[in-house]
């Protein structure tokens, strides 16, 4: 695999660094196992249960996802800013503006995927203290709606999908130019 590929995302970590493929995965492993939560949590209810054992577990494999993403997100602010000292020297006009898309580009991913992080985190905050409003008190305790969190993650989602439309283009123009 070229040089160009691996650092254009198309790799998983080959070059050593976290590829926004595999931040994307783990995203989306948290959507999944947040769907999981919600069902699994509605399950529980139906049947009255009295610990919310599964739905716990779930919230711990979650937290996890959204730790290593929280990890992820950091190694990937590193490399931005290696990519940044690395194409400073640039001149040619076509370098500089696909350097500057770039650095936007990654730059707004990351900010959506930590916006996405903080959301979820709360929200599953919101979770745990429902479930255990839910043991002490059962059905009639009054719980928090999570639904705005998870709107305002959503939308955080989005607001990534927004940012990196070619961004791999950008970084193969880019790194044509630096290798």
């Amino acid at each position: 695999m070229s040089k160009q590929k691996k650092d254009s995302g198309e790799g998983a970590g080959e070059s050593g660094r976290i590829t926004v493929h595999e931040i994307l995965a783990v995203v989306e492993q948290i959507m999944e196992l947040d769907e999981r939560r919600q069902e699994t949590l509605q399950t529980e209810i139906t049947q009255d249960s009295d610990d919310f054992e599964e739905t716990r577990n779930i919230l711990e494999e979650e937290k996890e996802q959204l730790r290593l993403l929280d990890s992820h997100l950091s190694a990937e602010a590193e490399y931005l800013s290696d990519l940044i000292d690395r194409t400073d020297h640039l001149t040619v006009e076509q370098a500089v503006r696909n350097r500057e898309q770039v650095i936007e580009k990654i730059r707004s991913h990351n900010e959506a995927l930590s916006r996405f992080q903080t959301e979820m985190e709360t929200l599953l905050t919101m979770v745990e203290k429902n479930i255990s409003l839910l043991e002490s008190e059962g059905t009639d305790a009054e719980l928090e709606d999570g639904h705005e969190r998870l709107e305002a993650a959503i939308n955080a989602l989005q607001d990534h999908n927004d940012s990196v439309e070619e961004l791999d283009k950008n970084l193969r123009i880019l790194y044509a130019y630096v290798t």
